[in-house]
This record gives structure tokens, C-alpha cells and sequence, in this order.
């Protein structure tokens, strides 16, 4: 059976950061506690990372090995995605709607 994800669409400016582990006031330990509940994996992207064409998104998952960190990953396009983010171009606001 594959691994269910659920999608957190992030700012550039936090996904930047996920690598360092300096995100700032965004906790995303609590978006993996909450995913883990419902047996879902959380997987961290950007508007940019979404391949409409190919119904993919590359982003970071929590590692699996139980070790802190992220590790890159491209899966299909997550059933559910919380918008974390404000857009403020209205193209990427009537995008997301659609």
C-alpha cells in the first residue's frame, strides 16, 4: 500500500529554510504531529512546485528513518492541500481555486 500524503503549500521564504532547519515562527512538527494522527505523511512545497501538467509536486517529507531532518521527494499531487500561504497576485488566487 502507498503512503498518503496531505499537502502544505508554503511561502518561498519558509520552504527555503526547511533544509536548515530555521524556519522561524512556522512550526512544521506541528503539521507532521497532525498528518501522523490520521496516518498521513505532511509534504512541504511551493506554488512553484506544482506540475499541473504531470500531476506531481516536489517538495520535503519528514524523514522516515525517525532521524530529524527533510528528504526532497516528487509524488502526485496530494488529495488535500492546506494553503499556508497568502498569495497576493490574483492569477495564483484564482489558480488555487480552480
Amino acid at each position: 500500500m502507498y503512503p498518503e500524503f496531505v499537502g502544505i503549500l508554503l511561502n518561498n521564504h519558509t520552504y527555503r529554510r526547511i533544509t536548515s532547519k530555521r524556519i522561524g515562527t512556522e512550526s512544521l512538527a506541528n503539521y507532521e504531529e497532525a498528518a501522523s494522527m490520521y496516518g498521513l505523511i505532511p509534504c512541504f512545497f511551493t506554488i512553484r512546485h506544482i506540475s499541473a501538467d504531470l500531476r506531481t509536486v516536489s517538495g520535503y517529507i519528514p524523514n522516515s528513518n525517525g532521524s530529524n531532518g527533510y528528504t526532497h521527494v516528487h509524488i502526485p499531487i496530494p488529495r488535500a492541500i492546506h494553503v499556508r500561504s497568502i498569495f497576493q497576485r490574483r492569477e495564483i488566487n484564482s489558480s488555487l481555486k480552480n
